[in-house]
């Protein structure tokens, strides 16, 4: 949704907006990882390995409850730093984002429930449920910035996820409000293994994040042209919009890779065997981009951000890059080795940051381009090394 509503809007909006929009969404994008506290993977990884209805509600029933409590704290915490100005040295951001962050309350939650039927293998009925709710969601976001520009897109997101959330709360009551009876120390084990998986996934998603957007947030503070910005932000946006091929294959392999953690020789051919075809997938991919986005975008748009083309060619093989590992994210989470990706996307982050900070600071927006391309190489080398250890 996100993706579609943003390139849906662009042509309504100045790219100086477009980029202001792209900043909002990506701290509530963070900010939603850092209050599901780790829990989105305690669903994947326990609810797909038992049976047990009782056992399923029970882990669905205590991370939604925390998770909403995470949230909470991180609303409250954000909303502090808006105030006092320090999401973005861009006064407009800090102003619109009390009303953005109604998102971050809905958002975690939803999710959890999202991941909740992938979990039960139940795809289709979830597919559904998104496409409709997703449909909803940009008829909001469409008309109201048509008739009001940037705050209208506020507007229209915020909607759009409150309709949402209402909607999976509705579909899952049962899950939800009906009690589960368990035996304590049946219970006890649970909230253990839920909290074992969470606390690793938490602290590697925490860092992870920071690793993907690191560019992003440093662009955000150095970059004074708002209107480079804005044009960075755009091509960002189409690279997002590849990312989510990425993301549901490995939401699709990760309940399969959960099944078969207890087999480790099994469990590896059909990861290679994944990876093979993905990577067959995005090299398709990469030349057929390269060859008609830019002239699409020309076509779409009026030439309104033709500048971005040159920094989408270069991040897009950031992407390809990426696209060779992006399975053994899952093949972690299924293996129960949440240690490893927390340790992964430290390493990367300690190490990458300090060179988009200079690369920005010498060559502007370029730099922060370039630290892409560089921070999908030392991704690479890390996971490589690190799988191997397993």
């Amino acid at each position: 949704m996100v993706f579609g509503s943003q390139m849906l809007v662009a042509g309504l909006l100045l790219p100086e907006d477009l980029g202001r929009i792209k900043v909002l969404q990506t701290i509530i994008d963070v900010a939603s990882i850092i209050a599901g506290g780790g829990l989105v993977v305690a669903v994947l990884k326990m609810v797909p390995e038992t049976t047990n209805k009782i056992k399923q509600k029970f882990v669905l029933q205590y991370s939604l409850k925390h998770a909403f409590l995470f949230s909470i704290g991180v609303f409250v915490l954000l909303n502090i730093l808006s105030f006092l100005g320090l999401l973005s040295s861009d006064s407009e951001i800090n102003s619109f984002f009390p009303a953005f962050s109604i998102v971050l309350l809905a958002s975690p939650i939803s999710l959890i429930m999202v991941r909740y039927f992938q979990a039960l293998d139940q795809f289709i009925k979830v597919s559904v449920i998104q496409f409709f709710t997703k449909t909803i969601s940009v008829s909001f976001i469409i008309g109201f910035t048509y008739f009001y520009l940037l705050k209208g897109y506020v507007l229209g997101v915020v909607l759009g996820f409150i309709v949402t959330l209402l909607y999976l709360l509705f579909v899952l009551k049962n899950d939800i409000f009906k009690s589960s009876i368990i035996d304590a120390d049946k219970k006890n084990r649970l909230v253990k293994q839920i909290k074992n998986l969470s606390k690793f996934n938490f602290f590697g998603q925490v860092s992870d994040q920071l690793r993907v957007y690191a560019g992003f947030f440093i662009a955000n503070y150095f970059i004074l042209d708002r209107e480079v910005f804005g044009q960075y932000s755009f091509a960002i946006i189409l690279i997002q919009g590849l990312g989510v091929i990425s993301s549901s294959v490995q939401q699709f392999v990760l309940p399969k890779f959960s099944k078969l953690s207890t087999n480790k020789i099994l469990f590896f051919k059909e990861l290679r065997n994944f990876e093979k075809k993905y990577f067959i997938i995005a090299l398709l991919i990469f030349f057929s981009a390269q060859l008609i986005i830019p002239y699409m975008v020309d076509i779409i748009f009026l030439g309104k951000y033709n500048e971005a083309m040159p920094y989408f060619r270069l991040l897009l093989l950031g992407w390809l890059i990426y696209s060779t590992f992006t399975l053994k994210g899952p093949a972690f989470i299924g293996l129960g080795r949440l240690d490893l990706s927390f340790k992964i996307s430290f390493y990367v982050l300690i190490t990458i940051i300090p060179f988009i900070i200079i690369l920005c600071y010498y060559f502007g927006i370029w730099g922060v381009v370039v630290g892409y391309v560089m921070q999908a190489i030392i991704s690479s080398l890390y996971t490589s090394n690190f799988i191997k250890k397993i």
